[in-house]
């Protein structure tokens, strides 16, 4: 200590500026306990007064900070306090300028991380415990069987393809696989434990497993089983924006556009206020939702009007989609003779001609669309007339049963292989859109004519096709009463304004 108190007493007898030129301090900003505000250097200090403290704790400061003490002396200096911090700089001048702060560069980097299988969870309901498990599966759905042995390789691998077609039992199970089967595959570190066939169709399931080094298969019940699914959509925006946000699967909204096209085109003839309902299979495995099936039965309600379908497979096999009185809505004409279209350009009816500046009759409907988009047969029949006709530039006109006629027109090119005397099937590519003859611009001149007269071909009244036999119609009947209480009973959920989701399932 008394080397300390020497030390002070000489300097105290100095002034200010010799102090701060004996022991420099570099300027430090710090924040005080008791404020947030920070101290700056800007404020000179005033000259300290002759105080036996604020001088002591000065030139303890300064020596510190200089390191010119020595170390057993700063083994005896008395600790500071924590809590205030003073700060020394020489006062500044109205042309100096704050000191800038360091800046700090962030650099970072993505992390890869190994990818882990999602983890399940179940309760078991008679003793509520839950329990985890890894979900190591993944699921495949069989196309169809030109592309099934490729399908096969790419999935399973070669090696192990071949290894299972030397199993006489269960290469009988994997060669005649049907299409739209589901393929459900465990792999453990790369290694495939156990595959699953299931064929929806038969509600059959066929578990391969690896068992001491070597495969083996066997059929299981009610291994994959299938669960019914209901969806109430309310038009708000287009159908398939509102059917992605209610999370309806890809597989089902693809399946409704085809069941309702010949009557309703779901993307441009639905508006706000419009419903589709629908209900649909969803097959699971060990509590998990791994595919969609089919469409059970449907209804959609444009301005108030009831469009409803029902799945019915007969006694033959065939898989048909038919209205409540059992006439089927495949086999009939559809609406709309162009799949991918940007409007409706001009309706049936009097119009004032582009071209001859005059008020005429249009006979059909105009669709808007890109040059070179396909265009389809609307129903089956023989191609009466291919070529230019007039007007209507390059045309084709097909000749249907029961006296009906459809003209297409305006087009670029035709089909390949089509002439005048060919048949024709429903959805048929024939022509593309174009803009021959008279005509603004590229376009789809579509006429639906009736024993040679024109109707407008978006509300004409399209024939039915041919229904069930008298066989199967008592059938079909008892089983449409199931589907559409189902239906009506949604509907009165959703006028009740009950929610309905994909979990209302049976």
């Amino acid at each position: 200590m008394s080397t300390c108190t020497n030390i002070m007493n000489k300097t105290v007898q100095k002034n200010w500026d010799e102090v701060l030129q004996q022991y420099t301090i570099p300027p430090v900003e710090v924040t005080l306990s008791t404020s947030s505000q920070p101290l700056t250097s800007s404020r000179p200090f005033r000259k300290p007064l002759i105080l036996f403290s604020t001088s002591f704790s000065l030139i303890c400061l300064s020596l510190v900070a200089t390191k010119q003490l020595d170390q057993p002396l700063l083994q005896l200096l008395p600790e500071l306090p924590k809590q205030t911090t003073l700060v020394s700089s020489p006062p500044l001048t109205h042309t100096d300028t704050a000191i800038p702060r360091p800046r700090y560069e962030i650099i970072t980097k993505p992390l890869e991380l190994p990818k882990l299988a999602p983890t399940r969870y179940s309760i078991d309901r008679k003793t509520v415990k839950l329990s985890t498990w890894v979900d190591n599966w993944e699921t495949h759905i069989v196309p169809g069987s030109s592309k099934y042995e490729e399908f096969m390789r790419d999935v399973i691998g070669a090696d192990l393809l071949n290894k299972l077609n030397n199993n006489k039992e269960i290469s009988t199970q994997i060669q005649h696989i049907p299409a739209k089967s589901i393929l459900r595959i465990q792999r453990v570190k790369k290694v495939i434990k156990q595959l699953i066939i299931y064929q929806p169709k038969s509600n059959k399931s066929y578990l391969i497993s690896l068992q001491h080094n070597e495969y083996k298969g066997q059929s299981v019940a009610k291994l994959i089983e299938p669960h019914q699914q209901r969806m109430l959509i309310s038009i708000d925006h287009s159908f398939r924006y509102d059917a992605n946000r209610r999370k309806l699967p890809p597989q089902i909204i693809q399946q409704l556009f085809q069941i309702f096209k010949r009557d309703i085109h779901l993307m441009h003839d639905l508006h706000k206020g419009d419903q589709v309902t629908v209900v649909y299979e969803t097959y699971y495995h060990q509590t998990s939702d791994i595919a969609s099936g089919e469409v059970l039965a449907a209804e959609v309600i444009q301005n108030k009007r009831s469009h409803r379908a029902i799945r019915y497979v007969s006694k033959s096999g065939e898989i048909g989609y038919y209205n409540p009185q059992g006439y089927d809505l495949k086999l009939a004409f559809m609406r709309h003779p162009i799949k991918h279209y940007k409007r409706i350009s001009s309706r049936f009816g009097v119009r004032m001609h582009p071209i001859k500046k005059r008020l005429i009759k249009h006979l059909g409907t105009d669709y808007a669309a890109s040059t070179g988009a396909p265009v389809i047969a609307t129903a089956t029949g023989i191609v009466q007339h291919v070529g230019r006709k007039g007007g209507y530039g390059k045309a084709v006109i097909i000749r249907h049963q029961g006296g009906y006629q459809t003209l297409y027109g305006h087009l670029s090119r035709f089909a390949k292989h089509l002439h005048a005397g060919k048949k024709i099937y429903q959805g048929d590519i024939i022509a593309y859109v174009g803009s021959t003859g008279r005509s603004t611009g590229p376009h789809l001149h579509y006429e639906f004519r009736i024993n040679g007269k024109p109707y407008n071909s978006l509300t004409v009244k399209l024939p039915h096709s041919r229904s069930l036999p008298d066989n199967e119609i008592q059938i079909f009947r008892h089983y449409s009463i199931l589907m559409n209480r189902q239906l009506n009973i949604l509907q009165r959920l959703a006028k009740s304004k009950i929610k309905i989701d994909d979990n209302t399932g049976g």
